[in-house]
């Protein structure tokens, strides 16, 4: 394939693509585990009257619905691996998708 007179491997153009789709999913789930973390227990505050976050672990309630208080409460409770729950899922389709795109 050949771009403004540079020629470009298709295999290193996949690579890249792969690599890059590694990179974006190890960033980004962190942030969806928060939001889904913050989903869950949305739901449960409408159908219950515990409190939004409540950790029956460290006996205290978070009451936060930042982002930042969210993660640092999973890290607290379930260690870095919480951080990464759901990772092997998403890394197949981010991994794909952006060899194709890319």
């Amino acid at each position: 394939m050949i771009r403004s007179n540079i020629t470009v491997d298709t295999y290193a153009t996949f690579a890249c693509g792969a690599l890059a789709g590694a990179i974006a999913a190890t960033l980004t789930t962190p942030a969806d585990v928060a939001k889904t973390f913050r989903q869950i227990e949305l739901g449960r505050s409408k159908s219950s009257p515990m409190p939004v976050c409540s950790t029956a672990s460290l006996n205290q309630s978070m009451q936060s619905t930042k982002t930042l208080s969210i993660l640092l409460h999973i890290l607290r409770v379930e260690g870095p691996k919480g951080l990464f729950a759901g990772m092997h899922t998403n890394f197949p389709l981010f991994f794909y998708f952006s060899i194709v795109i890319f």
